[in-house]
Parts: structure tokens; C-alpha cells; sequence
């Protein structure tokens, strides 16, 4: 085996003195600016380099100035030469402080190693290792929440962290995702189901499900128009299939995640994406959690991600069950936060959410919501309760309506309630949520011609189904 040639102490002189040269611009923290600057400084192999210097720019620069003849060197360097001088300038912009490198801090020497180069820093002469009380007095940004508690004591979704909403088919975990994308992109902040929503940033949404026609109109009619100029939608029905987990997918993903300046991808669902690159017929496995680490490392930003899921059995409302254990496959392990929505009751709209992982706070309690039961209202989950609320005081008229409903042979309609309470249709409209606390839904009447509704319990709805199925 040949020896790998070394470079000659002039180009090492050459490209140390390039990185002296360039020290101004590390000290300014905008290393977007080397393309220009670079321009101007005596080393050629920093010449017109991009934000971060990679291995293949500078054999791309080697290849166009072989002999190094403008540079009054006549050695032709080796690529194994260029990969090492690559390496230390990484490592140097890697352990560069914050606020860049100090002037007083020493270059490293020729033919110093990253880890030579770490140990040269000011502040860890021993090295990357530090004392517990060094390490634990650092100085760490703040937490910039996404969706969080209203006392931020528990962070759902920030940049760099993975959401994963699981639920069974059919219950509606992706209009519920979709509702919270739009949010994350509108204008001004606002509320998920008793949970604050950061605005302002951007969205891609990646669907994996649905038609054209479909899709259009469910996006819609649930992200607010002032939202849908950060609200990017993978158009798949013209531009060609989606990207998927495989490595050409990712690259591609990562490329337009880097375009956009995306803040928040959302997948819709995980398995369709990640089935590009392993076997999800059980389940994301928890290894694919790697994609999502590729597209931020390729792309260069801390994207947060939304994950749609499957639950691998089918509904069991009211069993005792591990939810993190119900979502299909083992991806659920890696993500920061995991959400599971379950019907709740035996029909109807109203939908249970638990939270059996949030990584960054304590868990909050699981939430009861419905979707809309009016035609032309949008399909936005509302918040009915948390379920560790305190149920409604007896004695009070929402109770004597509750009362009063179940007592009835089937469901009742709204004209029997005001009647018998003598309330206005507006007193009754604002009863709901506490109605719906006490088990009484209120929905359209299948059994009924017109658009008809009414208040009734689980098993009243149960009965008047049955009785329009025959």
C-alpha cells in the first residue's frame, strides 16, 4: 500500500494563512458571507466556498487549480491532503464560541487534529470533557415553545423535537393535525384544544392520503386564509410522487425543507413515508427515526415534525390500556411527544386524547373534544373538558336538562327543551360543553327528514340509529 501524500508546508502555510485571514468573518457570526469574502483572501481553496465548506467543494476547487500556479506553488496536492485540511476547518467553526473565535484564541497548528484543536480553545484546556459544575453552569438559549401548556410548564412541539399523533382510522387525527398546522402558520397565536399555539411560522405538509379534490377541499376549509402563504402543501398530483425515506427522497425533501425555510414538516401518514426505506407492516419501527435526522442535516434547520400514525387494534373504549403500547411499531419510543385519540363513548363525535409521552414536562391530562355536528361548520376538533375537571354541580340547571333528557323514550329535540325550561336557544347553545360532560351529545337525527337535531345519551343515539339502519 503507497504512503498518502502529505501536503507541502506551504500550502499548509497557504491555507492556514486563509483561515487568519478569515477569522474577521467568523468573529461576525454570518458565514453565509464567505462566498463573497472568500473572494478576497490569498487562499485558493477557500475560493467561492458556500456556507459550510464540504468535502467534495474543495476537491472541485483542487480539480480547477491543480498546480496552485497563481498561488506561486507547484505541487500538486492530493485529495487525501484537502480531506484533512477539510476536517480541521470544520472542527474550527464547530468550536468557535457563539460569538465567534476570541482574537487572543491560537489558530491550530499545522497538522493539528480536531480533537488537538478542541483542547486549544480558551475555557477547556482539558479538552471536550468539562466538571459537572462547568457543564451544569452553562448557558443555554431558552426553549422557543410551538405548541405548549398556558404555563409552558410542558412543550408538545418545538423546533428540533417530533410530534406523533396515532389514533384508529376514520376518527379524525389528521383533520385534528391539520387544525394545529394551520394555527402553527397563522398570523397571530392562538388555542389547540387548551394548548398555546406559537404563529407565524412555516409548514410543509407532506400527504401520502387522498385526492387532489380531497385534499384541496379539506385544507381549505381548515387552515385560516391568513396562514396560506406559510402553509406549503408537497403538490404530489402535479409535481410527481412524494418524497419517501430512501436516500433520494430525503435529499429531495431536505432540499425544498432548505427553500422554503421550513419550520414545521408534517407527515401525513408516517407509515406511507418511512415504508420507502423499511418494513412498516407492524408499525413505523423506531430506527426510521433516523430520516427525520438525515432531512434536518441535510436541509440545515431544526425542523419540528408532526407524524400521523395508526394505533395497531381497533378501538376499545373504556379498557385499561398502555396508548404509547397501542401506537403501531416501536417509532413512538423516539419521539418527544405522543398523542392518541380514541372514541369516546360507543358513536358519535366526541373524541378522547391522551398524552402517554411528553419528554418535556409533565403530562398533561387527557382532553375530551368534538368535532362539528352542523354540516357547514369547519371540521375543527373544540375542547369540551379536560378530564380531570370537576363535573357539574348538582342541583344546577344543566343537570335538570341532563335529567330530563335521559328520562325521555328516544332523543330529545331542542324545541321540547326550551319549552319545558323556558330558557332562550342561546341559553341552550351555551349548555352544550357541560351537556356533553353529563354524556348528553347533541347531533343531527338520522331518523328524522329535514335537517333535524337533537340531545340525547350514548344509548338513545344507539337506539335511533338502529331504528334508521332498519
Amino acid at each position: 500500500m503507497s504512503a498518502v501524500p502529505q501536503p507541502t508546508p506551504h500550502v499548509d502555510e497557504q491555507w492556514w494563512g486563509s483561515l487568519r485571514e478569515l477569522r474577521p468573518l467568523l468573529d461576525s457570526g454570518y458565514l453565509g458571507d464567505f462566498q463573497e469574502a472568500s473572494r478576497d483572501t490569498g487562499g485558493g481553496f477557500l475560493m467561492e466556498c458556500p456556507l459550510y465548506p464540504s468535502e467534495e467543494h474543495f476537491v472541485h476547487v483542487l480539480e480547477r487549480r491543480a498546480d496552485h500556479a497563481e498561488f506561486g506553488c507547484s505541487h500538486e496536492c492530493s485529495e487525501e491532503a484537502i480531506r484533512a485540511r477539510v476536517l480541521d476547518f470544520q472542527a474550527l467553526v464547530a468550536t468557535a464560541p457563539l460569538d465567534g473565535l476570541d482574537e487572543s484564541a491560537p489558530l491550530p497548528k499545522m497538522g493539528e487534529s480536531a480533537v488537538d484543536l478542541a483542547a486549544a480553545r480558551p475555557g477547556s484546556a482539558s479538552g471536550p470533557c468539562v466538571s459537572l459544575r462547568d457543564y451544569v453552569a452553562l448557558e443555554r438559549p431558552p426553549l422557543d415553545p410551538y405548541l405548549a401548556t398556558r404555563d409552558d410548564r410542558t412543550v408538545l412541539l418545538a423546533a428540533e423535537t417530533a410530534l406523533l399523533s396515532a389514533g384508529p382510522s376514520g376518527l379524525g387525527k389528521s383533520l385534528a393535525v391539520l387544525d394545529l398546522a394551520g394555527r402553527l402558520a397563522a398570523e397571530h397565536p392562538s388555542d389547540w384544544l387548551g394548548f398555546r399555539v406559537r404563529a407565524g411560522l412555516r409548514v410543509l405538509l407532506l400527504s401520502f392520503e387522498g385526492s387532489d379534490e380531497d385534499t384541496a377541499e379539506r385544507v381549505a376549509s381548515i387552515v385560516p386564509d391568513d396562514a396560506r402563504d406559510r402553509f406549503l402543501v408537497w403538490d404530489r398530483w402535479r409535481a410527481g410522487p412524494p418524497p419517501r425515506a430512501d436516500d433520494g427522497g430525503l435529499e429531495r425533501l431536505a432540499a425544498e425543507v432548505r427553500r422554503h425555510a421550513v419550520d414545521v414538516l408534517v407527515i401525513d401518514t408516517g407509515s406511507a413515508f418511512f415504508g420507502g426505506a423499511h418494513d412498516c407492516s407492524k408499525g413505523i419501527p423506531e430506527e426510521a427515526f433516523g430520516a427525520i435526522e438525515r432531512v434536518r442535516e441535510l436541509a440545515g434547520r431544526p425542523v419540528a415534525v408532526i407524524v400521523v400514525a395508526h394505533t395497531k387494534k381497533a378501538d376499545r373504549t373504556g379498557a385499561r390500556v398502555d396508548e404509547l403500547e397501542e401506537i403501531a411499531g416501536t417509532f413512538g419510543r423516539k419521539v418527544d411527544t405522543a398523542i392518541v385519540m380514541r372514541r369516546d363513548g360507543e358513536r358519535g363525535p366526541r373524541r378522547r386524547l391522551v398524552f402517554p409521552k411528553t419528554r418535556r414536562g409533565p403530562e398533561p391530562p387527557a382532553k375530551v373534544a368534538t368535532l362539528p355536528t352542523e354540516a357547514d361548520e369547519p371540521p375543527r376538533l373544540a375542547l369540551l373538558h379536560d378530564l380531570d375537571e370537576p363535573g357539574v354541580k348538582p342541583g344546577t340547571e344543566v343537570e335538570a336538562i341532563a335529567e330530563f333528557v335521559r328520562a325521555q323514550p328516544g332523543v330529545v329535540s331542542p324545541q321540547a327543551i326550551l319549552e319545558r325550561f323556558d330558557i332562550s336557544d342561546g341559553t341552550l347553545r351555551a349548555r352544550r360543553p357541560e351537556l356533553e360532560r353529563l354524556d348528553i351529545s347533541y347531533r343531527r337525527r338520522p331518523a328524522v327528514a329535514g335537517n333535524a337535531y337533537g340531545y340525547g345519551a350514548d344509548e338513545q343515539w344507539g337506539a335511533e340509529g338502529a331504528l334508521f339502519d332498519g
